[in-house]
């Protein structure tokens, strides 16, 4: 199907754009996405069908960052990630998210200690004379684990 086209400036006709391929439009979905057909149904029924049908959720976000200081928390820890030595990278596949979920793991101290990921802290010696340094590990003490120096690298 071809028409011809007036050029408004020159006042030229021209044949304009003759497709010849077939139409890659599903054309089986035109009277559902057909407007008029979409406000009678919902005139009729008073549901409206073609909308996402998903569960509302509810949940307090009032901690939750905004998106851009989200952001920048998640591109500090890959620079961080990314400036360990290869060989601590490749043990937790280049995955920042994998490192993250290790050093959570108290059981993982001793192997932390291995990477360089921890320093072990000599002073919790004193108070059993253990000499472990890792009798006392709380993940919710900030005493337990030291982070490595930058000549530990």
């Amino acid at each position: 199907m071809s028409r011809t086209y007036r050029d408004p400036y020159t006042g030229s006709q021209s044949e304009g754009i003759t497709f010849t391929e077939p139409s890659m439009t599903l054309q089986s979905a035109a009277p559902e996405c057909d407007i008029y057909n979409i406000l009678n149904q919902f005139n009729t029924t008073g549901i409206v069908t073609h909308v996402a049908s998903g569960t509302p959720q509810y949940t307090d976000v009032s901690e939750v960052p905004d998106y851009h200081a989200a952001m920048e928390i998640i591109m500090t820890a890959e620079e961080q990630f990314s400036a360990l030595p290869s060989n601590v990278r490749r043990e937790f596949d280049n995955d920042p998210g994998k490192m993250l979920e290790f050093i959570q793991n108290p059981d993982n101290y001793e192997r932390g200690v291995e990477l360089g990921l921890f320093v072990q802290n000599n002073s919790l010696d004193t108070d059993t004379g253990s000499g472990s340094g890792i009798h006392n590990l709380d993940p919710g003490r900030s005493d337990d684990l030291v982070p490595p120096s930058p000549a530990a690298e």
